[in-house]
């Protein structure tokens, strides 16, 4: 405990309690607190549990939510918490170390603080950047390794001053903030404002926390939210208390407001698709309903490829086109569809989307039909699709694209393939199997999968291998990505876009695209290069490894290239490798680049025509031509769609999204555990293995035994275990006899017999004795 009060000690710090407040961010306060100075106690003396008991009769509460703070500095750059002895002992020594003095605050309210710290963080970064836009776009756009997690410069809330497609969108804080400070809000009333000049609001509508800018916004993000749920944010934001029942009609109110602004939304479809079609001649757009039984019109499908984009792509990208699917996040439900290509730089070329009410085999089937008539595709010959393993889409491909390669994602059939088959030699071999650019390469990993576990084996040739491996993928194609990352990556740069209603997300992805063309093509005439930036990288990395390599000349322009006992051929003239990475990729190999050297010649000479920058400047060569505002769409004739029906699912629906078993495992928040497989099972009752307590001889016989209870209640003592296995089958077949059940003894019913097997007693078959 505590030495006895001595103000002059060394060792005694003064600790400022701050606490019955409550903190606000931007910029983070801690507002209308309760003070208490302590001088006199020794609190190096204490350990954590004796402080918080010390802090608890102090505040008379029990909070966990203890921070601390040196004075001299702010709330935002110098909170620590105080949970453990650690977090005090860190207390004590930051104490003595400045003044011997120290600021200790109680959140009452379990606030997201360093939530709120972060975000503060993030936005005064975002004022400091000083690097143009076409850097950002130029860095962040590129699937070089097909990653899934990085950042776009999303044109977010182009569409913020149109008053219809702004209706039910959310807001979206700006991230261009001035420098000057902005005084937190507070949730209580203003104590400065005089009493006299305090004037009531009388109003018959909605009460003032039902108003559009709080609460019909936070329905609008969480409209799940539970009435109870909505009572504590209610009691805690504004101070007040509503019962449940206010809360549940001020919920059915807001949802009703919300339901006719979406009528509204979809009833324009027909409107917006004529609005494209008038400013971009030769687009498609393609809205399907569905006509029900009472003549009502519902939202089916919305298809859109603008003339430019699909110019573009025809001109000067490759024909490879990854297709995907992602969900929206707001009140609008569905999914959103998309084909996207790849541009002479690798990078994502958005090429056709479309918003589906479900994603299932026929909706894929529309889709690619729609896609192949715009690219003049016909039965997919000479074109390469990218997809994942959902069912429909890889029966729609089959049925509608048959002559086209499909490759599945490597990543996909991994995360199946790691459910059954765990542990780091399956990934490992998995991974050199699906790069593997020979057949006999494949073939050699293939029989070391085999060699561990042959159940594995199997499992990757059930899931056709022509599909997911490089040693059979089709050369020509200047293409060997294994994974469908443009598609992720361009659901990633929709990703706010998708929390809007239909027609505003509509035009968020179109204003999306059409700054991105623009863009593109400024950056891409600024390059003095023959080849796109991202191929040179790849080439000059190449150049430092081929040194390792010796070249051997064996004919005109062909070459056998050795690295100790491998070796491969090398054609310059047909530009062509034994490995047959140039043949996929239509860049020179790591064998190439090394007999291209040994000649002092450049290795960019050899890149394919697809890599050119000549190339990249056809892909962004068209523009997409401007829309009006929505008070300017041309009128139609047509009867207005209303939104689709929601799809009730069978069992209580998830909240979560589910993660997959290897997003656990790299998160860390995987539950580690030992399989019993090969552990050997003893019983709990005679200690002897093979069998448990419930197969137990003796258990059994004693079940088989009849207690003098079953006697005293009317029960036939002849009766057997296996007839009670079968009275209680009967039961659970017959639930609305149970009173007959209990009320009257079971009996052996007419044509079953009870046949004695190895490991308990059965119902065998039917006989005619009794």
């Amino acid at each position: 405990m505590a030495s006895s009060p001595n103000p002059t000690d060394q060792n005694f710090i003064v600790v400022d309690f701050h606490y019955n407040g409550q903190f606000a961010p931007n910029p983070l306060v801690y507002f209308d607190p309760n003070r208490a100075s302590v001088r006199d106690v020794d609190f190096s003396g204490f350990g954590y549990e004796q402080f918080m008991e010390f802090l608890h009769k102090l505040t008379n509460s029990r909070s966990k939510d203890i921070y601390f703070c040196l004075p001299q500095e702010s709330l935002g750059l110098g909170i620590h918490t105080l949970v453990n002895n650690g977090d005090y002992k860190e207390f004590l020594d930051l104490a003595y170390a400045n003044d011997k003095r120290m600021n200790v605050y109680v959140d009452h309210h379990n606030e997201p603080i360093f939530d709120w710290i972060e975000a503060e963080e993030s936005e005064s970064e975002n004022e400091d950047l000083d690097e143009d836009e076409d850097s950002v776009i130029q860095d962040s756009y590129s699937v070089d390794h097909e990653e899934d997690d990085a950042t776009y410069p999303f044109p977010a809330n182009k569409t913020a001053r149109d008053r219809f497609l702004n209706i039910l969108c959310e807001p979206i804080e700006s991230e261009d903030q001035d420098d000057e400070y902005v005084p937190p809000q507070y949730p209580v009333y203003d104590e400065r404002q005089p009493w006299d000049q305090m004037k009531p609001i009388i109003d018959y509508g909605p009460p003032g926390w039902m108003d559009r800018e709080t609460f019909y916004e936070s329905n609008y993000r969480e409209p799940k939210m539970s009435a109870r749920k909505m009572k504590a944010k209610v009691s805690t934001t504004f101070n007040i208390n509503v019962s449940v029942g206010q809360c549940r009609n001020a919920k059915k109110f807001a949802l009703q407001e919300i339901e006719g602004s979406l009528i509204e939304h979809y009833g324009r479809l027909w409107s917006y698709g004529e609005e494209i079609i008038r400013s971009n001649p030769g687009s498609t757009v393609r809205l399907d309903v569905d006509i029900m039984p009472d003549s009502t019109t519902l939202f089916s499908k919305f298809y859109v490829c603008f003339k430019a984009v699909r110019d573009g792509w025809l001109e000067g990208c490759r024909p490879v086109i990854g297709l995907d699917g992602c969900f929206l996040k707001g009140i609008v439900r569905g999914e959103v569809i998309s084909a996207v290509g790849r541009d002479a730089n690798n990078h994502i070329y958005p090429l056709a989307w479309a918003v589906v009410c479900v994603e299932n085999k026929e909706t894929w089937k529309w889709f690619i039909d729609l896609l192949m008539d715009d690219i003049n595709g016909g039965l997919g010959a000479g074109i390469t699709l990218l997809s994942d393993g959902h069912k429909g889409l890889l029966q729609a491909v089959k049925e509608r694209c048959p002559e086209a390669e499909h490759r599945q994602c490597a990543r996909h059939i991994l995360a199946n393939f790691n459910k059954r088959f765990t542990g780091q030699q399956y990934i490992k071999l998995f991974w050199r199997a699906v790069r593997a650019s020979t057949v006999e390469k494949f073939r050699g990993v293939m029989e070391n999968i085999k060699s561990i576990d042959t159940h594995a084996y199997d499992y990757l040739i059930d899931r056709d291998p022509t599909t997911w491996s490089k040693a059979f993928f089709q050369e020509g194609r200047d293409c060997d990505a294994v994974e469908n990352g443009v598609s992720e990556s361009f659901n990633s740069a929709i990703r706010h876009a998708r929390r809007r209603p239909i027609i505003t997300m509509l035009e968020e992805i179109r204003l999306f695209v059409m700054e991105r063309i623009y863009t593109q093509r400024v950056e891409g005439m600024e390059w003095d290069l023959l080849i796109c930036p991202t191929i040179r990288k790849r080439i000059e990395h190449l150049k430092v490894k081929q040194r390792l390599w010796g070249v051997t000349p064996c004919g005109y322009q062909k070459y056998e290239v050795r690295f100790t006992d491998v070796a491969y051929g090398v054609d310059l003239i047909a530009k062509k490798c034994a490995c047959r990475i140039w043949q996929l990729t239509g860049i020179p190999c790591l064998h190439g680049v090394a007999a291209i050297s040994y000649l002092n010649h450049d290795a960019e000479a050899y890149v394919s025509q697809s890599y050119t920058t000549e190339a990249y400047l056809k892909c962004y060569k068209y523009s997409i031509n401007p829309l009006n505002s929505s008070e300017m769409w041309p009128d139609v004739p047509y009867h207005k769609p209303l939104p689709p029906k929601r799809r009730r699912l069978p069992g209580r629906p998830s909240v979560k999204r589910k993660r997959d078993a290897i997003e656990r495992e790299l998160s860390g928040s995987s539950r580690q555990t030992v399989s019993r497989r090969g552990s050997i099972i003893k019983c709990g009752i005679c200690k002897e293995p093979g069998h448990n307590k419930k197969k137990c001889p003796s258990n059994q016989q004693s079940n088989t035994s009849v207690p003098s209870s079953s006697r005293g209640s009317g029960a036939d003592p002849s009766l057997s275990g296996a007839m009670k296995d079968h009275h209680l089958l009967h039961h659970h077949l017959q639930p609305n006899n149970l009173l007959h059940h209990h009320l009257q003894p079971p009996c052996q019913e007419e044509g079953s017999q009870l046949v004695e097997v190895e490991g308990g007693n059965i119902l065998n078959g039917l006989s005619n004795k009794h």
